[in-house]
């Protein structure tokens, strides 16, 4: 019996039995019935630090079972880091940490097919098509796929082909899927398909999560469309876009770079059965209920590292003794990410659910909440007591890096004592009145803008941070800006002459960029 009857049998199986089953029930069950190979993917690849000889990195990676099934319960004893080629570096893992992913919901998802005529060598037993199969009995009663090929001068239009549009039918996307078979031929217009797959996807309504899962076995061949207009596109619409890679021939770099910098996965399969569990994950990843391990390693060079080398290397996790997984990582070194404190940016997914709460916004919750438990009915004549003392909580949590927080705490203590000093603010001359409230004012805006920081740093350090930057990047670049989070950087170095620069640069912006308006225009003298 050939593994498409066998996989016809165990859906009408599971629709005999669903019929006996609570017609109010919601979901289907999601359950693979095909079976591969172990594979896995990565979200995410970003340098930390880089020091003389030494660069410290990360990587967000997951692994799946014969069924698809997230891995959980790995050690740091199961990863390693080599070298990919020959190279004058020295890997060492740091650190491994177990994640859950933030669950964003029913996917609208659209599978990419590449039928170019190299799959015909690349893919003998159309495993794609397994796959692709497998994936579609997890489609829920409550998400919606299509699917599409691609292939220049072959058996498909340019730039693609829709084989069955948006729909939750199980059959209809299976039989979409199985006439892939026998139909590959000509050239790889891998750029151009995803470039004009996006608002296709763009404007399914039934979901706000909405993705591209595009497969290909090598490189783009017809050109016309850049890797920098096809990520600028899924930003602009919101997408998601999940690569997959099959076989020598794929250009690892430029599918992780358009993955990661859109919010989706690169997944690489060496063997073609790999695509089975590949695909057999996807439900549960784009639904965002993927397990994660975030691997930091350090590398170290024989000679100072700087701006145009490349770091290359694989992270191994090893599986059984027998058995091991490959994630191949190719990080440049740019002014960027490796350049003076002064002159990098952190890399940002331009994706984030619209939907979700405002992160800065919950910082800043925080921070008032805890200021208030620190001082919970303060006098009210001296407004800004609450806000003292908060500095001085800060201050001392970290008092090696605060130093700004220290400075804040003893001004703000001033404020709150001259800002009722009627015979001061007469000698000042003007609105006595008017004087103090914008002192108080000024006081406030301040803490508003610099606490939250503080204790977002406390809780995930330079990491966070980076993640708020990006948010408030995208929507509302006034809240966190580029010239205060690489005074953040400078803090984070821990080094004492950048760590005192850097609380420089956040006195200068509190004077130049919140007080000068509020306090020193309005009052002059």
């Amino acid at each position: 019996m050939s593994r498409y009857h066998l996989l016809t049998l165990l859906t009408l199986i599971a629709v005999v039995f669903s019929n006996c089953s609570d017609p109010e029930e919601e979901y289907r069950p999601l359950i693979p019935t095909v079976e591969g190979v172990p594979a896995g993917g990565v979200s995410e690849v970003s340098i930390e630090k880089v020091s003389g000889d030494t660069i410290e990195l990360s990587m967000n990676l997951f692994a799946v079972d014969h069924f698809g099934k997230f891995i959980e319960g790995l050690a740091p004893k199961n990863f390693s880091v080599e070298t990919s080629s020959f190279s004058p570096i020295e890997f060492q893992v740091l650190e491994v940490t177990e994640t859950v992913d933030n669950y964003v919901g029913p996917f609208s998802a659209a599978l990419l097919f590449d039928q170019s005529g190299s799959i015909n060598s690349t893919d003998p037993q159309n495993d794609r098509i397994t796959a692709g199969v497998s994936f579609s009995s997890l489609v829920n009663t409550d998400e919606r796929a299509m699917i599409a090929a691609f292939s220049s001068g072959g058996n498909y239009p340019s730039p693609f082909g829709t084989l069955v549009d948006f729909t939750n039918d199980q059959s209809l996307l299976q039989a979409s899927i199985e006439s892939l078979a026998g139909r590959a031929g000509g050239g790889t217009p891998l750029y151009q398909a995803i470039y004009n797959l996006i608002p296709i996807v763009a404007n399914e309504p039934t979901n706000m999560n909405q993705a591209i899962i595009a497969f290909t076995d090598g490189e783009d061949t017809d050109g016309g469309v850049t890797i920098s207009e096809v990520v600028d596109k899924a930003c602009m619409e919101g997408i998601s876009i999940f690569t997959v890679g099959l076989g020598e021939g794929v250009e690892q770099s430029e599918l992780s770079e358009i993955a990661f910098r859109t919010g989706g996965s690169v997944m690489l399969a060496e063997d073609a059965l790999q695509l089975i569990s590949i695909y057999s994950s996807l439900g549960e990843l784009l639904r965002g209920e993927g397990r994660f391990y975030n691997v930091r390693f350090r590398a170290i060079s024989n000679s100072p590292l700087q701006v145009g080398n490349i770091v290359n290397g694989e992270v191994i996790l090893n599986l059984t003794d027998t058995y091991s997984l490959q994630f191949p990582f190719s990080q440049p070194l740019t002014i960027e990410n490796a350049g003076d404190l002064d002159q990098r940016v952190p890399s940002c997914s331009c994706i984030w659910d619209e939907e979700e709460e405002n992160p800065i916004t919950i910082w800043q919750e925080k921070t008032t909440t805890l200021s208030r438990e620190i001082l919970p009915e303060p006098n009210p004549e001296i407004e800004n007591l609450r806000i003292t003392c908060m500095y001085a909580d800060l201050y001392h949590q970290n008092p090696d890096q605060f130093k700004w927080a220290g400075l804040a705490a003893i001004v703000s203590g001033i404020i709150g004592e001259k800002a009722y000093d009627e015979n001061l603010l007469n000698q000042l001359g003007g609105d006595p009145f008017g004087m103090r409230t914008s002192i108080i004012q000024g006081n406030l805006a301040v803490f508003n803008d610099l606490a939250w920081m503080h204790l977002a740093y406390l809780d995930g350090g330079i990491d966070e941070l980076g993640k708020l930057f990006c948010y408030a990047s995208v929507n509302e670049p006034e809240s966190f800006t580029l010239e205060v989070y690489r005074a953040w950087l400078k803090i984070d170095s821990r080094q004492p002459e950048n760590v005192y620069a850097g609380n420089l640069d956040i006195l200068k912006h509190e004077q130049l960029n919140i007080l000068q308006d509020i306090i020193y225009s309005p009052y002059p003298m």
